[in-house]
């Protein structure tokens, strides 16, 4: 039997796990990753010389206009959902602090309750997934060099002894940015984040595409003791035992990187995905991803549900295009 840090209520009553607005580095097709906000004194500094509301908004990426717009619309679409938000927090980067700022402002009386940073000033916490280097790049560059590096790591990994069928769970193991972090290591940290944090039933969380995605994979899939061997086996960081850890992936049902990685996958700035709590194992079940709707649809809220064999989210809602996201 795990024992789950979870509220107990959670086995029946969902907790959300939401992606903030469009920020400007999203505008700007920039990658973003985790990216430390920048300090006030800078941009204090920046407005002093005269800076431009648009480049004082680059610097702090917070929330653009569109960005702020697509947090108010979901705040219809979740409650024609039939979804009650009673709590809000959010990862203390910008985006997602004002994310979680103007959903509570758009929200009627009695409005969310604001909850803060989940993890603050600790290890485990839900910022965005570290790519280091690579932060702050253009993002088509970024896919050319998550090529290279993908290419590079597959070759290490069969020298090592990797088999044929272990290959496509290796992107879980890639260093992004070469000192950032690996999609496996963000979402066992958001994961034990959310656990430490205790969501509420009916709590919001803003957090990040990238990281929702990896937690959404692995959480629903792997239970809190697997969780923990998966840790375990992370501390042993030679090429024979990240082989291991790809074999534990495996036989624990984890889906192939490229299907969990998927664009269909990736919620839209704004959407939000339900998920409750198996008391018993710590896995995740999740429910339904609620988005507003895009500009020209009539529906008060699109549904997305994940096809549990295929480990990927399909669109419920009728017309449109499922993975239509911003």
């Amino acid at each position: 039997m795990y024992n789950s840090p979870y509220h107990e209520d959670l086995a029946d009553q969902p907790f959300l796990l939401g992606r903030h607005g469009e920020s400007p580095k999203n505008a700007g097709d920039t990658s973003q990753g985790r990216g430390e906000n920048v300090d006030p004194q800078v941009i204090q500094d920046a407005i002093d010389a005269g800076a431009s509301t648009e480049e004082i908004r680059a610097l702090e990426n917070g929330l653009t206009d569109k960005g702020v717009a697509q947090i108010e619309a979901s705040v219809p679409a979740l409650r024609a959902a039939g979804v009650d938000v009673r709590h809000v927090s959010h990862s203390g980067l910008n985006r997602a602090e004002q994310s979680a700022a103007a959903f509570v402002a758009a929200s009627d009386e009695p409005k969310p309750a604001m909850r803060g940073v989940v993890g603050a000033g600790t290890d485990a916490h839900i910022k965005e997934i570290s790519q280091a280097g690579w932060e702050g790049k253009p993002r088509p560059e970024v896919k050319e060099l998550r090529k290279e590096a993908r290419r590079a790591l597959l070759a290490e990994l069969t020298a090592a002894g990797m088999t044929e069928d272990l290959a496509e769970h290796a992107e879980w193991l890639l260093q992004l940015g070469g000192e950032g972090e690996t999609p496996l290591e963000g979402a066992l940290r958001g994961i034990a984040a959310v656990e430490q944090h205790g969501p509420l039933p009916g709590e919001l969380i803003h957090s990040h595409a990238m990281l929702n995605r990896y937690m959404d994979a692995i959480a629903t899939t792997v239970g809190g003791a697997d969780r923990e061997e998966l840790a375990r086996l992370l501390q042993e960081t030679s090429a024979i035992g990240r082989v291991a850890v790809l074999a534990a992936l495996r036989d624990m049902g984890v889906k192939a990187f490229k299907t969990s990685d998927h664009d269909v996958n990736r919620q839209a700035n704004g959407g939000a995905t339900e998920y409750t709590v198996d008391h018993a194992t710590g896995r995740w079940i999740a429910g339904r991803r609620i988005e507003p709707p895009k500009p020209g649809e009539e529906h008060e809220y699109v549904e997305h549900r994940r096809n549990a064999d295929t480990g990927q989210w399909e669109r419920a809602t009728p017309g449109g295009a499922a993975g239509d996201n911003e």
